[in-house]
């Protein structure tokens, strides 16, 4: 953490010495235009040559014509704001067009009912002779809280990126309900009105405001309808909200959508153990399956956390207990999967 925060500071400094630099030379530029013509006409203006008024004249003249070859030193902030993105979209474009070339192995089948893995092998993108699950074989039934963990990230994130549909490396077979929904760690909200962001197109309609008001209270959100001027506020969210709130307006969706099945990519990070365990029992009472790639403590306290409303909850627990089913995956592609018998 004190790395990235090093780095981030040597960041700044860099952008901040550039933009110094910079103002030093556009101001400089400017101010000797306007000089430049001055000192040419005047030696002719001293000899009696030229009259004054062909000075002011020749100052004009060269102030349009320097003007129209001083595009880029006087747009370079815009143009290097257009070069920024344009960089940012090739590099969209170039990761989008990788995944695409991705060879994957992995067949999806949609189907009521349980989500499955059968058979599920996923390759390393770093070591092809060990890899990073082996012969998955597992059936998630519909209603429970299962957790995904172990001890390296890597595994867990290609299985949620195969859960997704997103190409990844990999053979087997995932069996999953229609209308699936994912969360990640920075989920995209739309720009455009609050109502928007919380129904998506085929719940227009169908969602009375009573209810999107209960479940923004429900998740601490209240204030954010509050401030920004009711539901059909526009606002460009991902400018407008903290990441916390972010992931609060995520789950709000996931809520009023209802799906069979939800998945959640490292929910405690953002949001805390107390506020995770306290969604998940609004999702539980929503009858929607958990599915939580994370960590959980083995049977210790969580000391402090925070509540939904950003007070402190005290001697909380979020345990493995806290779910029915775990998912863990370990070294050379081994995992081991355990569920409770009342959820089976």
């Amino acid at each position: 953490m004190l790395h990235r925060l090093d780095d981030l500071i040597a960041n700044i400094r860099r952008i901040t010495a550039v933009n110094r630099n910079l103002g030093f030379f556009t101001g400089g530029y400017n101010w000797m235009i306007q000089i430049v013509p001055d000192l040419i006409i005047a030696p002719a203006f001293i000899r009696g040559d030229i009259e004054f008024g062909v000075v002011t004249q020749s100052g004009a003249a060269f102030a349009i014509l320097v003007g129209a070859f001083s595009l880029i030193v006087r747009q370079f902030n815009s143009i290097s704001n257009f070069a920024a993105v344009v960089s940012r979209l090739s590099s969209l474009h170039e990761e989008i067009s990788r995944s695409h070339e991705i060879e994957s192995g992995i067949e999806f089948f949609e189907r009521d009912g349980p989500l499955m893995c059968e058979g599920m092998t996923l390759a390393s993108t770093t070591d092809a002779e060990s890899p990073l699950l082996r012969d998955l074989l597992v059936s998630i039934p519909v209603g429970i809280r299962v957790l995904i963990t172990g001890s390296s990230h890597e595994p867990g994130a290609a299985l949620f990126r195969a859960m997704a549909q997103i190409p990844t490396p990999g053979t087997g077979r995932i069996v999953r309900p229609a209308g699936t929904l994912f969360l990640s760690q920075r989920p995209y909200l739309p720009s455009g009105p609050l109502r928007d962001v919380l129904i998506t197109p085929e719940k227009e309609g169908e969602i009375s405001d009573h209810l999107l008001l209960s479940t923004l209270h429900d998740l601490g959100l209240e204030r954010v309808a509050n401030q920004v001027g009711g539901l059909d506020a526009e606002r460009d969210w991902e400018k407008e909200l903290s990441l916390r709130e972010q992931q609060l307006l995520g789950l709000a969706n996931i809520l009023l959508s209802a799906p069979r099945f939800v998945i959640l990519d490292q929910a405690e990070m953002t949001l805390g153990p107390a506020l995770l365990e306290k969604i998940m029992h609004l999702l539980s009472e929503r009858s929607i399956t958990c599915i939580h790639f994370g960590r959980a403590e083995g049977d210790r306290a969580v000391k402090r956390s925070e509540d939904l409303t950003g007070g402190v909850n005290f001697s909380f627990r979020l345990t493995r207990a806290s779910y029915q089913a775990v998912l863990e995956y370990g070294v050379d592609g081994q995992w081991t999967w355990s569920i409770g018998e009342h959820a089976s």
